[in-house]
C-alpha cells in the first residue's frame, strides 16, 4: 500500500512538473517593457514552483526505492545461480548499475539546472535584456534534461523487465 501511494504521488508530481515546464517553454520572447517585468516575475515564480516540485519528486523517489529495497527478498545463498538465459547475479547487477548511473547523471544535471534557474530568478529579476533569455534557455535545457530522465528511467525499467522475463530473481536487481 505504501509503494502504491508513493507511485501515485510521484505520478501527480510529474504531471505538475510537466505543467510548469510547458508554461515556461510557452513564454514568448521578451523586450524591456513593463510586460517584460511581469513576465520575468512570472518566470521566477514558475522556476521556484518547479524547483519545489523537483525536490518533492526526489524525496518521493528515494522513499519508493527504500521501500522497494525493504520488500525485496534476502539475497540467495552464495552458490552460483543462473537465469534462463545463463546470466548470473553479477551480470544483472552490472547492467542495473549502468542504467542507474545514467539516471543519476540526468537527475544531477536537473538539480544543477534548477539551482541555476533559482539563482538567476532571484538575482536578476530586476534586470532587462539578455538575462531574460537566460531563464528561458535554462527552462529549455531543463525540459531537455527531463526528457533524458524519462529515457533513462525507461531504459532502467527495460533492463528490469528483461531480467524478470528470463527468470532473474528480484534481489539481483537491487
Amino acid at each position: 500500500p505504501h509503494i502504491a501511494e508513493l507511485e501515485q504521488q510521484i505520478a501527480a508530481a510529474r504531471q505538475e512538473r510537466q505543467t510548469y515546464l510547458e508554461q515556461l517553454s510557452g513564454t514568448p520572447s521578451v523586450h524591456a517593457t513593463p510586460e517584460f517585468v511581469r513576465q520575468r516575475r512570472q518566470i521566477a515564480e514558475l522556476g521556484h514552483a518547479l524547483l519545489t516540485v523537483e525536490q518533492r519528486l526526489d524525496t518521493l523517489e528515494q522513499a519508493l526505492q527504500q521501500l522497494q529495497a525493504q520488500e525485496a527478498p534476502p539475497p540467495e545463498p552464495s552458490e552460483i545461480i543462473l537465469d534462463q538465459a545463463g546470466n548470473d547475479a553479477t551480470y544483472w547487477q552490472q547492467r542495473m548499475a549502468v542504467a542507474r548511473e545514467r539516471q543519476q547523471q540526468a537527475h544531477t544535471q536537473r538539480r544543477d539546472l534548477l539551482s541555476q534557474l533559482a539563482a538567476v530568478a532571484d538575482g536578476e529579476s530586476h534586470l532587462m535584456g539578455r538575462q531574460g533569455h537566460t531563464i528561458l534557455q535554462l527552462a529549455q535545457a531543463l525540459q531537455q534534461t527531463e526528457q533524458e530522465i524519462d529515457i533513462a528511467e525507461t531504459a532502467l525499467q527495460a533492463v528490469q523487465q528483461e531480467a524478470l522475463q528470463v527468470g532473474a530473481p528480484r534481489a539481483w536487481l537491487q
